[in-house]
């Protein structure tokens, strides 16, 4: 089934996909060991997706949360790492977002939304979102870490990115300012601008 899974995707000129589960809460997933054995052989590359901070409730500035963050991450990273499939680590999902984080002109990676104007929780997450960035890097640092769907925040800026009926031209200049001034990787972690033959490199 995986391996259908997988030529499937390639059929459709998909070459990456992220895996859906958001979390590594218990209960919410199982190991899907025969996928990245499938992908590996495919040649599909796949985001891997980490532990969110939400199941730490958001207290990974205690030694202890932080502790068993690093020890669920670690198990995790350890028992996917030898896969060539895998080539990128997710982690935090729809947590560290903004309002005008899909603006054109500020997804360059220079704008910085003000503290003020995201509220204490927002700003919190975001803080212990580094924390367990940092902390993924420091056991795997042969892989990028990002945070899904959160704006300018680590080594990437990404958006969930749903355009919907926008016009063709309007896509079409989506990315005009930040090809020219963007200074950090943009990715579009869900949908985003659909090519002319209506594809798109990775869904979600």
């Amino acid at each position: 089934g995986c391996q259908r899974t997988c030529q499937a995707l390639q059929d459709y000129g998909f070459n990456a996909f992220i895996t859906s589960n958001y979390d590594f809460a218990p209960g919410s997933v199982g190991h899907v060991d025969a996928l990245f054995r499938a992908a590996d052989r495919a040649g599909v590359l796949c985001s891997f997706s980490l532990p969110h901070g939400k199941d730490f409730n958001g207290r990974l500035n205690q030694p202890e949360q932080a502790a068993r963050y690093r020890d669920r991450c670690e198990y995790l990273i350890r028992r996917v790492q030898n896969h060539p499939s895998i080539v990128l680590y997710a982690m935090n999902h729809n947590w560290c977002g903004y309002h005008g984080e899909q603006d054109p002109l500020k997804i360059d990676g220079k704008f910085k939304p003000e503290p003020d104007l995201m509220g204490e929780w927002r700003n919190r997450n975001r803080g212990q979102a580094e924390t367990m960035r940092h902390i993924a890097e420091d056991i795997d640092p042969t892989r990028p870490v990002y945070h899904h769907q959160s704006g300018h925040l680590g080594r990437m800026h990404t958006v969930n990115c749903y355009l919907n009926w926008a016009p063709r031209q309007e896509r079409s200049d989506w990315l005009q300012y930040w090809s020219t001034d963007g200074e950090k990787p943009l990715f579009f972690v869900e949908w985003g601008l659909l090519g002319e033959g209506g594809r798109q490199s990775m869904p979600a």
